[in-house]
């Protein structure tokens, strides 16, 4: 399985507007139907390695395969600041489950590199 659109590379925390939205393919292109299914992105960060990204996506359009999520609830002002850090970056994976229930990963190399910056407002 393949996703294949571009991803927003940075996201501001506390930006609500952006949204990450994936459509899942097989491996000859075709769009994945996923009625019924569940969609998670999943990852760690070497920058925050308290914190885990595990949050479920909602699908907009199924049959076409097309799954989003708000980055804004994926990582908070208060996990940069208790790192103290002003960046982190995120190696992220989507994990699919079918309605039998069998799961499977996105390919490695379609991993999704996210990073996430400061309000420029917090000192």
């Amino acid at each position: 399985m393949d996703v294949n659109e571009e991803v927003v590379r940075e996201v501001r925390v506390g930006a609500t507007r952006k949204k990450l939205i994936y459509q899942l393919k097989d491996e000859n292109g075709a769009a994945i139907n996923i009625t019924g299914f569940t969609i998670r992105l999943q990852g760690k960060s070497a920058d925050l390695p308290a914190v885990e990204i595990d949050q479920a996506g909602t699908i907009i359009d199924a049959p076409n395969g097309k799954v989003q999520w708000k980055p804004s609830t994926l990582v908070t002002s208060t996990n940069l600041l208790d790192a103290q850090k002003r960046t982190a970056l995120f190696d992220l994976t989507v994990k699919i489950t079918d309605l039998t229930p069998e799961s499977d990963f996105i390919d490695p190399e379609d991993n999704v590199l996210l990073r996430f910056l400061q309000d420029p407002l917090i000192p």
